[in-house]
């Protein structure tokens, strides 16, 4: 974005950046069948065990918001692909009032005077989107049959805990002036769960 002769204006923070991100993978065999703790002989163990659990949980912060103005400054040479506005303040809501129809404080921003420089940041120091808390988890059993024949059932659910992720995206959510600004519009990854039976010989 254009600032001349001001190399330093448009330093800001990376528009993926995300500080902090935490993946975790395991896998657990229910001890549950022949040879585990549980119903290790007989019957009962051989129908109901042989299962495993595995899965992937991520958490992880969200990016920063980048908030847009219209381009009233009619400066020269001071075009931009998306304008900024002036921040007059913190937009950054206390957890208790942030809410999807105001996911940050609008009244933070405002477009930039004819003939002034915007204030803003190309990307919020703060105010970032929504961050990500996602489940996926499997539920496997294999049965053995004899010694060279196996069959495989599993479930494989992704978002286990059925978590929206939000997000304000680039539209109108971030734009000033427009009747959505602040609102949070876009959402998804709901959940999903596969069936499978694989026989391997």
């Amino acid at each position: 974005q254009n600032a001349l002769y001001d190399p330093d204006y448009s330093k800001t923070i990376e528009p993926n950046d995300i500080p902090r991100r935490l993946v975790l993978s395991y896998l657990y065999e229910i001890p549950i069948g022949p040879g585990k703790a549980l119903f290790g002989q007989g019957l009962i163990g051989q129908i109901i065990g042989n299962w495993q659990m595995s899965g992937i949980t991520v958490f992880q912060s969200g990016v920063p918001l980048r908030i847009a103005a219209s381009e009233n400054t009619n400066l020269y040479d001071f075009s931009l692909s998306v304008g900024r506005g002036n921040r007059l303040k913190d937009p950054v809501l206390p957890s208790s009032e942030r809410t999807t129809e105001r996911y940050f404080d609008t009244t933070a921003f405002t477009a930039a005077p004819a003939f002034t420089i915007p204030t803003d940041s190309l990307t919020q120091p703060q105010l970032r989107n929504y961050g990500r808390r996602n489940f996926d988890i499997a539920f496997i059993r294999n049965q053995p049959i004899k010694e060279r024949f196996a069959v495989q059932l599993r479930a494989d659910i992704t978002n286990f805990f059925n978590t929206p992720a939000l997000s304000l995206g680039t539209g109108s959510s971030v734009t000033v002036g427009t009747p959505q600004f602040g609102r949070v519009l876009s959402g998804g990854g709901q959940r999903n769960i596969q069936l499978a039976l694989l026989f391997t010989f």
